[in-house]
């Protein structure tokens, strides 16, 4: 990016507020690639291949793996169990969970306060 791109300010904020930025080196001297090696010598993560990309996300999928769960009740250890890897609508969970609706919600709303789930657009939730 350049110097006064909106990607630029938007990760030098990230940086401020100690969040992890990745930056793909160019070119020292073209101006479409200052931004990112700029970025790079305040302490962005030089990405040199998708396998950074990727040791990244892994690295970060560890840390969440060594979160403990919340304490759960049946219902929401049935909704947590049936979410599986892939996000679920709700109308999916119902059925998937043997649960009534009202069941599943109230599970899901515990589940999604303690920092297990999450809601997504469209209605769809995931494990965190």
């Amino acid at each position: 990016a350049g110097e006064r791109s909106g990607t630029l300010i938007t990760a030098e904020k990230a940086l401020e507020y100690n969040r992890e930025v990745l930056a793909v080196p160019g070119d020292i001297f073209s101006p479409y690639s200052r931004g990112a090696n700029d970025l790079i010598a305040r302490g962005a993560k030089p990405v040199r291949s998708a396998a950074d990309i990727l040791e990244e996300f892994a690295s970060r999928r560890a840390v969440e793996a060594d979160t403990p769960l919340p304490e759960m009740n049946e219902n929401e250890r049935r909704v947590f169990d049936t979410l599986g890897e892939q996000p679920l609508p709700l109308e999916k969970i119902i059925p998937l969970s043997r649960l009534s609706a009202e069941e599943a919600l109230a599970a899901l709303s515990r589940l999604e306060i303690e920092g297990a789930v999450l809601r997504l657009e469209g209605g769809f939730f995931a494990r965190k």
